[in-house]
């Protein structure tokens, strides 16, 4: 099934849901996953309402409650073996990570493997059973990388693990991101994520020939401070699509509008090439720059503060807005990662899109 009918289906589904939400909050109540990391990178809990600024279209938005969720979650993970990701060095640091991943996840979590190269080579359901989860990966010398990446299709096939609404729900990607095939619209598919209510996670692997040219901060409210190096200006790009610049654009906006948090790491940073069974620990035992990374997501991941937004007027369609830490808390050096959109009260702006 193409993905874009796929997104089709999904928007159609959730729509008479949509649509009593609207009746029942006349458009104006929301419900957002929200994380405050700590300098130290521990996730912050006991805050409440009066510890949030929150503001829409230049009007106060008022924050009606907040509360710690930290229900089972569903995660699917998404691991990227295109050609840039071919090397042995970088396959073991990329399925090293969702390893680590899988390992740091809670047993009640649901999870859910997708391997991808130009398109979905494989496909796990959302599970507890780990021991599928692991020999999918340690088997994954079977999948043979391929010259185009497809990183919008595989996003989209994916989306098919969320078709009901669940609060939590999580998609975690593994690449560094290129895309020269899929055909998926990347604005309509940052709607259906928003109106599903998955958060997308990121963690870039960047390989050697990647070496960047300078090396920027990546975003305050998205890279975690525990973000290794931060976003790359990198020197390549692939062929024919979208350039690796603009494709890396699309994920973080996915990140940043649906409330995850995107890592950054370069290769030479996190792997030692005298030690290259040191993936996860290094020779003293001690975690890596990559075990860090992933289990600072997977905090963010498993808990978050929910907080419930009144707006000051109807949003019918997906929305920006703002959020900020009060400067009456004591959270100054604190990272505060939101939702920078809010999805609409009801999907007939998705629904009514022609998607071919």
């Amino acid at each position: 099934m193409k993905p874009t009918r796929i997104l089709a289906l999904m928007a159609m589904a959730l729509m008479s849901g949509m649509a009593a939400r609207a009746q029942e909050s006349d458009c104006t109540h929301r419900s957002v996953a929200v994380n405050v990391v700590a300098s130290d990178g521990q996730a912050v809990r006991g805050i409440g309402a009066g510890s949030f600024v929150a503001s829409y279209r230049h009007k106060d938005a008022k924050i009606v409650s907040v509360a710690w969720d930290e229900a089972p979650r569903r995660v699917a993970i998404l691991v990227d073996l295109s050609d840039s990701t071919a090397s042995q060095t970088v396959r073991t640091l990329k399925f090293g990570a969702a390893d680590e991943l899988i390992a740091q996840l809670p047993a009640s979590t649901a999870i859910g493997l997708a391997i991808f190269t130009d398109k979905t080579e494989q496909m796990i359901p959302l599970t507890t059973d780990r021991t599928a989860l692991q020999q999918a990966l340690s088997d994954e010398s079977r999948v043979r990388p391929k010259e185009r990446a497809g990183l919008g299709t595989a996003v989209a096939d994916s989306a098919r693990t969320f078709d009901t609404l669940r609060s939590g729900d999580v998609m975690y990607v593994i690449s560094n991101p290129e895309d020269s095939v899929s055909r998926v619209r990347w604005g309509e598919l940052k709607g259906t994520l928003l109106n599903v209510g998955v958060r997308v996670f990121a963690l870039e692997v960047l390989p050697p020939w990647m070496e960047p040219k300078t090396v920027v901060a990546g975003p305050p409210t998205s890279a975690p401070p525990f973000s290794a190096g931060g976003a790359p200006v990198l020197s390549t790009e692939p062929q024919s699509g979208m350039t690796s610049k603009e494709v890396r654009a699309k994920l973080q906006d996915l990140v940043d509008s649906t409330g995850g948090s995107n890592v950054m790491l370069w290769e030479k940073l996190t792997f030692d090439k005298e030690h290259q069974a040191y993936v996860l620990h290094n020779v003293q035992g001690k975690p890596t720059e990559l075990s860090q990374a992933v289990r600072g997501q997977v905090q963010q991941v498993v808990g978050f503060l929910k907080l419930d937004v009144q707006l000051p007027q109807r949003a019918d369609k997906p929305v920006d807005w703002e959020l900020r830490l009060a400067e009456s808390t004591t959270l100054k050096d604190a990272t505060l990662i939101y939702p920078h959109v809010l999805p609409g009260c009801h999907a007939d702006g998705l629904a009514s899109s022609q998607l071919r």
